[in-house]
C-alpha cells in the first residue's frame, strides 16, 4: 500500500488457486504501478528501487524471492504504469495428508 495513487483509494486483491501440483498466491493492487519495459529486468534486484517518492533501500523484493526460491518456489511481476501491479507467487503444494 505504499505505492497508491494520489487521490485514488487503494486496493488490495489476493487470491489462491492449486494447479498441477503448485500453489499460486496472487497479490494485485491498483497502484502507480511499475515500468516493466525499463524496470522489469531488475525488480528483484539487490538495492533496486524505482519510486524515490517512499523510504526504502531496495531490499524487500529480492529477499521475498530469495526465500521463495529457497523453499522451491518463484515470483513474478505484471505491471502496467498508472494501472497497478500483480505479484504472482507460486510454491510447490504438500497434501497436508502426506506431512
Amino acid at each position: 500500500m505504499k505505492y497508491v495513487k494520489e487521490g485514488q483509494v487503494p486496493t488490495l486483491r489476493i487470491w489462491s488457486e492449486i494447479r498441477k501440483e503448485k500453489v499460486i498466491l496472487h497479490f494485485k493492487d491498483n497502484g502507480i504501478g511499475i515500468d516493466m519495459k525499463k524496470n522489469g529486468s531488475q525488480l528483484f534486484g539487490l538495492y533496486k528501487r524505482f519510486n524515490n517518492n517512499t523510504d526504502g533501500n531496495g531490499i524487500g523484493l529480492y529477499m521475498v524471492k530469495a526465500q521463495l526460491e529457497s523453499m522451491g518456489g518463484n515470483i513474478v511481476a505484471e505491471s502496467k504504469p498508472n494501472e497497478g501491479t500483480e505479484f504472482i507467487i507460486t510454491l510447490p503444494y504438500v497434501n497436508p495428508e502426506h506431512i
